[in-house]
């Protein structure tokens, strides 16, 4: 596979929609992952560009627990992501190798991904669809990421997408319910249910429906019930089991509202406390409900107490005569006033008041020791619940609870209302730092975004992201949205102005580029018009041509030009033939070397150029005068080479080269010839090379 801008290292791995390879790449000299999609899913123009918007979405996904998407490329038939290299394992081959991971373990792993989940759904309304635990990584320090979530579909592109509608994206074995019927209105529900779906697996060591096709797998994500997860593994807490049930229930409306809500849930889990969202409804889940716990084996029947029926001591009086005749005797139930009585019931009655008395004080040491018990307990309530909000500062969910117990405590025990003030004020103290903190990142990853923009040359979009920001601390970053404004419009202004220095470069530069092929055009026909006149009538008529065009021309003639150049060859030709012509001094007495071997010695008149030859006046024995033409044909080679000198300049030797050809002068040497045009253009070098026409 090649890719240009990459170096292909190795391949990763091979599924039936992609293959990922590992490379690096050239312009950064750095390690990628690159995922490649198999070409028969090569998709259509359409779906190009929804892949591309898909695409920016999660190049603009930042986020510790996500894969950073760096850049979506088509190259051919390919269609592929460049990714972050994650050096690490999957939570799937984690499972493989462990068989079933522990509840402590589970839990952190789903807190990481519920919390960039719940980033990627806040922050861009992504959703994932295939969370599995082939899609989970643990990386080199121990942070688990979130693979593959560029090919999501954002809920706006799903909401409106058309002709999809049998289309169903994600694995069977983690599908929910609302997936595999083909529900098109996906929000992160869909995403709790699949994480769910994972917990279980790494939980029981068991898929929900195994060992079933996929199309019935699908179906009964929708209509069956799979086994409780602590009937598979005894070691699970009630509290984790009710969490997977929870989290896997078939209605969406019944399950945690968001990826806040799970996030609570799990630190309940963690605390052994119920969940936060409520308890599962019974039967709504995919998986069975837990049964109620059974009573002890050596548990004894409770007895039941019957009531203890207390009655009166009624008093009798018998005053009827008996049966036998005898008179009628009076029992009373009270005996009769003695003196002694009115003593005995004063010190009945301080028995009663000092009985009374202890027992009052007794009983108000018992509430009060109930009230001091209830007081340490509700003060240990509260500081554990503020130890743990030691441990986890930014957990709002910890510090609300915290906050309960303190003001419950302050309203119920006036002597802890100092302490309670205390804490209260500590946490609120907290409260505004977690806002504070949150608010920062809110507003970070705006400014985020907006730079990416911007980095991207889309300033409109980035000003206007940050105008628009209306949060409840909009007033607290005005400032430092206003700079970071005043920042994206300068670069504006400097990318404008750059494009427009390079725009009118551009133009000047075509400008130049049209004006040097006039001149060059212009140029070479004026110097094919010099080199013919040179070759046909002679260095004179040339350099008469070029002089003209000069004149009227002068841009032709720049230095280093083509005219420029033709013009001092010809120059110096005239130089060169005007050198060789004044050897030949007239009304002087010269001897000249024939071809013959013989010299001549004569008076010369006249070099006549148009025949080619010297006119001497010669004197017959008899003492008449004539004259004497001899043709520079008949002059010896020697004789003519001599009188042109042995100059080196290019006038020179096209004018030597000429000699040769002209009069057909022995050769020295079979490079002789080239030697002399060594530097010539090609049509110079053909005019010299010439033979003249007879």
């Amino acid at each position: 596979m090649n890719l240009e801008g990459f170096d292909i290292l190795e391949q990763l791995g091979h599924g039936g929609m992609a293959t990922v390879y590992r490379a690096r790449q050239r312009s950064l000299d750095r390690e990628v992952a690159i995922k490649v999609f198999a070409p028969r899913f090569e998709p259509t123009p359409e779906d190009r560009e929804q892949f591309q918007n898909e695409a920016r979405v999660a190049a603009r996904l930042k986020h510790p627990g996500l894969v950073q998407v760096y850049d979506a490329v088509f190259s051919g038939e390919m269609y592929c992501f460049v990714m972050e290299l994650v050096r690490g394992y999957t939570v799937s081959a984690w499972s493989e190798r462990k068989g079933r991971l522990e509840e402590r373990q589970i839990l952190d792993v789903a807190d990481c991904v519920a919390d960039a989940l719940d980033y990627a759904w806040r922050q861009h309304g992504v959703i994932h669809r295939d969370i599995k635990p082939e899609n989970l990584m643990v990386d080199a320090d121990g942070t688990v990421k979130v693979l593959d979530l560029g090919l999501c579909k954002t809920a706006q592109a799903v909401m409106k997408q058309s002709g999809t509608e049998d289309q169903v994206y994600g694995t069977p074995q983690y599908i929910s319910p609302e997936q595999a019927i083909g529900q098109s209105d996906l929000d992160c529900r869909t995403d709790i249910y699949s994480l769910g779906a994972t917990m279980y697996f790494l939980a029981t060591g068991q898929l929900l429906f195994p060992g079933r096709p996929d199309a019935e797998v699908m179906d009964m994500q929708v209509r069956s019930k799979a086994p409780n997860p602590g009937s598979l593994n005894p070691e699970l807490s009630p509290a984790f089991c009710s969490l997977l049930e929870k989290m896997l229930c078939k209605d969406r409306s019944r399950r945690q509202e968001d990826w806040k809500a799970v996030r609570r849930d799990i630190e309940a889990v963690r605390q052994g406390l119920p969940l936060v969202s409520g308890n599962p409804v019974p039967g709504a889940s995919s998986v069975e409900s837990a049964p109620p716990p059974a009573p002890p084996a050596d548990a004894k029947p409770r007895r039941r107490i019957p009531r203890t029926v207390r009655r009166r001591n009624i008093p009798v009086r018998l005053s009827e005569a008996s049966a036998s005749g005898t008179p009628a005797t009076t029992l009373s139930a009270q005996p009769p006033p003695r003196k002694s009585s009115v003593f005995s019931v004063v010190l009945l009655l301080v028995a009663i008041l000092a009985a009374g008395g202890l027992f009052a004080v007794t009983l108000a040491n018992r509430k009060e020791a109930a009230k001091a018990t209830a007081r340490q307990t509700a003060l240990g309530e509260a500081r554990q619940a503020l130890s743990r909000v030691d441990e986890s500062p930014s957990d709002l969910t910890r510090i609300n609870a915290a906050e309960a117990l303190y003001r419950e405590l302050r309203d119920r025990h006036p002597t802890l209302v100092r302490e309670a003030d205390a804490a209260l004020a500590d946490l609120a103290a907290r409260r505004e730092a977690v806002r504070a903190a949150q608010s920062r990142a809110r507003f970070d990853s705006l400014l985020a975004e907006a730079n990416a923009l911007a980095d991207a040359d889309d300033f409109e979009r980035a000003i206007s992201s940050l105008l628009a920001y209306r949060g409840e601390d909009a007033a607290e970053f005005a400032a430092e949205r206003d700079r970071a404004v005043a920042a994206f419009e300068e670069r504006r202004r400097r990318r404008n102005e750059e494009a427009a220095r390079r725009e009118e470069e551009e133009r000047t530069r075509q400008a130049e580029a049209e004006q040097a092929a006039r001149i060059a055009q212009e140029s070479a026909r004026i110097a094919d018009q010099a080199l013919s006149a040179l070759e046909e009538r002679g260095a004179t008529y040339a350099a008469t041509i070029l002089e003209d065009q000069e004149e009227g021309h002068p841009e032709l003639f720049a230095p280093g030009g083509e005219c420029a150049a033709l013009r001092d060859l010809v120059r110096g030709i005239l130089a060169a033939q005007e050198r060789f012509d004044r050897s030949f001094r007239t009304d002087t007495v010269l001897s000249v070397e024939l071809r013959n071997g013989t010299t001549f010695r004569g008076r010369l008149i006249k070099v006549d150029r148009a025949r080619d030859e010297l006119v001497f006046v010669s004197t017959t024995p008899q003492g008449l005068d004539f004259n004497r033409p001899i043709a520079f044909r008949d002059l010896a080679p020697r004789e003519l080479l001599s009188r042109l000198g042995a100059e080196q300049d290019p006038g020179t030797r096209f004018v030597r080269v000429r000699l040769f050809r002209r009069y057909d002068l022995p050769i020295p040497s079979p490079t002789f010839l080239d030697d002399q045009c060594r530097d010539f253009p090609s049509r110079v070098r053909e005019v010299a090379l010439a033979r003249p026409t007879p």
